[in-house]
Order: C-alpha cells, then structure tokens, then sequence
C-alpha cells in the first residue's frame, strides 16, 4: 500500500479532541482506526501480507503535477517482482489524472495497480475510507480471497471497480465519488464481489516495461458559443504548447468560422496535436454526424471519441514525450489500454 495523502488520512491534530483541527495522519495513525489491518486482524488470518509505504510528505492531491505521477510509477516498477499487487492511496480531486497516467506508462501490466482514497476522513464516522480500503485490499489479494486477477490501473471507488483511464471525478460530496461514464464498471463489489470478466482488457503476452516520460506542454481549450479564434491564434504564436484538447458540443460539433478553420490550419502546420473531446458527460465524438464537424476533422483534429478529458490529457503528455509527431497521431486515435472506444 502507496500512501500519498489526502482526505482519507486526515486526523484530528489532538487525539483527545474529535473537534480539532485535521491534518495529515502518518501510517500509524491510519492502522488506529481499522482493526482489520493489525497484525492479527482480519486480513492476516486470511493470509494477506501487507506493507506499507509513505511516498514523501501527505500530500493534497490538488498539488500533484506530473512529476508526482513518474514518482509513484518508479515506485511501482522498483517494488514489481515483490508483490501480487498495489494499493494506492491519495487524495480524490486528481486521481482519475493518476489513474490514467498510470495505464499509459505501463506496459505489459500483469498485477492489479489500485488507486483509492475517500470523500471523508478515516477518523470521521462516518467515513467511507475503511470500505473503499477493505475493498481495494479484496482485489488486490485476489489469491487468498479465491478471485481473478484484474490486471489493470484502477479505482475503487464506494463498491465500485472503474477502469482507471475511463473513471471521473463526478461529485465532490457524494459517497460514490466516482464515474464510468462512456463503459461499464469491472466489478460490482456488493455482499458479493462479482466481476465483469467479459470488460476486462485482454492483452497478448508483453513484456513489463514502464515508459514514465510526459510532456506537460498540453493546453484545454474549452469551446463556447462566441470563442474568438484571436485567443487560440495567441496560444499557438506565443506560447510552446505542444498538444491542445479541444472540448467541443455534442459529438464533437463546433462553428464553422472561417477565421476559426484558419487557425486550426496554423496548428497543423506546426504540428501541433490536436483532439477533439465532447463537452457533454456522456457520449462520443462522431466525425461525420454532422456538418459542424467536419470542419475540425479536415483541419487534422483528431477524433477523441469518448475519452474522459482525463485520459485525454494523460495520454497526449505521454504521447508527447515519448513518439514523434506521426506515431503520436496514431496512438491518439487508437485504444491501446482499453482508455476509449474503437
């Protein structure tokens, strides 16, 4: 188990007051509150050994940068050969950015890679840290509790197993926390944990590799009615952005402007990356569909189908960092983590 912070291991700043203060708790405060972690506890008598880690300082994951993702996967990669599986722990705002960065980086991935945290403190009551833990620690000990083994990044997320590069962050109150929006959980961990076997990513045979590398030189540019082309035209001429998300109408529909056109002309011929993402929660970009949308697609923007604006991201800094301009284009286009639909 990776901890990294958040709201999950957030403690009151003196034990004996409930109403002080929370700050970050350390590991050992974390074990005070869930008895099935002690050394006799629940998940010891059932054969699942467990260790800890702290990577560096509790950290608020609104914090997080790319760096803190290359961190984490060097972790991983070092510790490979030692476990079944990993727990990550961290805070909600950025983990559906962690999740898929994560699933772009790896390569090969023959263990479940978990990423989960909590909408309330492990110290409140009422919280929601123990079940997403417990439930995380059930498919992470795949072996001791008689499951299969979900060779993927994750979320667990309040009774939930997301694919890591399709979740969202969809509330910041509810306990779910956390959607698919555009494809179906991987597990429903109810009384019974049932898993979707038919969802999960088939992989030929790879070789485990980790290609940590990302470009953060990316921009999103969030399309409204009115979006003078002049501001995109400013980003391309003055600034060193190497990839730009578009999040467009519907499927994938934008003005027709012919100032706008000549823009995204601009782009293309400095080949910059471009991908058009929907605005709308659910759904996909259909090149084709409509008229609106052509425009986009004859200016060399690539169709993001339904990706999460996410994955989006994650994957055009990887894309970045470690293809050249061509490769990219193609791998932007194409699913090669189970991160979108072909």
């Amino acid at each position: 188990i990776l901890y990294t912070g958040g709201t999950f291991g957030m403690v009151p700043e003196n034990p004996n007051d409930l109403k002080s203060n929370l700050v970050p708790g350390t590991l050992v405060d974390l074990g005070k509150y869930m008895p099935a972690l002690e050394e006799n506890g629940y998940f010891a008598k059932h054969g699942v050994e467990i260790e800890y880690l702290s990577l560096g300082e509790p950290k608020d994951s609104s914090n997080f940068t790319p760096k803190d993702w290359v961190i984490i996967a060097k972790k991983i990669e070092q510790e490979y050969n030692n476990y079944d599986s990993f727990i990550l722990i961290q805070g909600t705002d950025t983990m559906a950015y962690t999740a898929s960065a994560l699933s772009f980086m790896f390569t090969g991935l023959a263990k479940p890679i978990i990423v989960t945290g909590s909408q309330l403190p492990i110290s409140h009551p009422r919280t929601d840290a123990i079940s997403n833990l417990t439930n995380s620690i059930y498919i992470a000990a795949h072996k001791s509790f008689g499951l299969r083994s979900i060779n993927e990044v994750l979320i667990c997320f309040n009774d939930d197993l997301l694919r890591g590069n399709r979740a969202t962050k969809y509330s910041t109150n509810d306990l779910e926390g956390f959607e698919s929006p555009n494809f179906p959980g991987l597990a429903s961990l109810e009384e019974r944990i049932t898993i979707n076997e038919k969802y999960l990513v088939h992989r030929e045979e790879e070789k485990f590799e980790l290609n940590p590398t990302m470009d953060d030189q990316v921009i999103v540019v969030q399309l409204f009615p009115g979006y003078s082309p002049k501001y995109l035209e400013d980003i391309i001429n003055n600034t060193d952005v190497k990839g730009i998300v578009f999040r467009t109408f519907g499927a994938g529909n934008y003005s027709m402007d012919k100032e706008f056109l000549k823009v995204m002309d601009m782009a293309r011929e400095k080949e910059i990356l471009m991908l058009n993402t929907t605005q709308c929660y659910q759904g996909s970009v259909h090149y084709g569909k409509y008229k609106t949308n052509q425009g986009m697609e004859a200016c060399g923007v690539l169709n993001g189908k339904d990706l999460t604006l996410e994955a989006s991201i994650t994957k055009m800094m990887w894309c970045l960092a470690n293809l050249s301009y061509s490769e990219s284009r193609q791998m932007l286009a194409t699913s090669i983590c189970g991160e979108m639909t072909n």
